[in-house]
């Protein structure tokens, strides 16, 4: 919510460069009233890190690029001789728009299928639909919460942040679920059930 733009900014390091972006949920512009220009608000977000010390001084700003992801995956993600992973199939975070864990293991999902189809010297696509059966099972259900669950969060983004970084029950289930050691899906309604507990507690002061 940088500039109360819905969405979010970020600083990735690498070992001999730094990422440095911006990026906007469009569904949810109708509820911003100013107009957003991204690249004027990318420009107020890099000098803010330099304000704050975080990237060298002397930096300056290299070629710009956008791009837009998706954030729904595709009906179907394989056909005859063809899997689709990661991006391609739409397997984005909608809550931060973030998809290597889904990247990583839509690849090992596809990789079984691929060396069980050469084994079985059959590519129809048929055969090759036990793959969507497989990443449906790894994080269908999970993603389909992300997308439910962002429409209650993209709104209120700071105030859910502020919230969990308090209520340990609550971080704790994020935190687990981005180190990919707990399935969002099986702690869905005690998460919603934290979070607005929280939200009552904390229009009284109380968090």
């Amino acid at each position: 919510m940088y500039k109360n733009i819905p969405g979010y900014a970020w600083l990735f390091t690498k070992n001999d460069s730094i990422n440095i972006g911006i990026g906007q949920f469009i569904p949810y512009q109708k509820f911003v009233k100013q107009e957003i220009n991204l690249i004027n608000t990318f420009k107020s977000y890099f000098n803010l890190l330099k304000q704050q010390k975080l990237i060298p001084d002397y930096l300056r700003i290299g070629k710009l690029r956008g791009g837009c992801i998706p954030i729904s995956t595709l009906k179907q993600t394989y056909s005859d001789r063809a899997i689709i992973c990661g991006d391609a199939a739409g397997f984005i975070n909608p809550i931060s728009g973030g998809g290597i864990q889904f990247a990583m293991i839509s690849a090992e999902n596809a990789a079984i299928i691929i060396d069980d189809a050469f084994k079985n010297d059959n590519f129809k696509s048929s055969f090759l639909s036990k793959y969507q059966n497989l990443w449906m099972k790894e994080f269908g259900k999970d993603f389909q919460t992300l997308i439910r669950f962002s429409r209650i969060y993209l709104l209120q983004a700071e105030r859910f942040i502020k919230i969990a970084s308090k209520d340990k029950r609550l971080g704790k289930i994020m935190l687990n679920y981005l180190y990919g050691t707990t399935h969002l899906y099986e702690n869905r309604k005690r998460l919603l059930l934290y979070y607005f507990i929280d939200r009552i507690k904390d229009a009284f002061g109380l968090i």
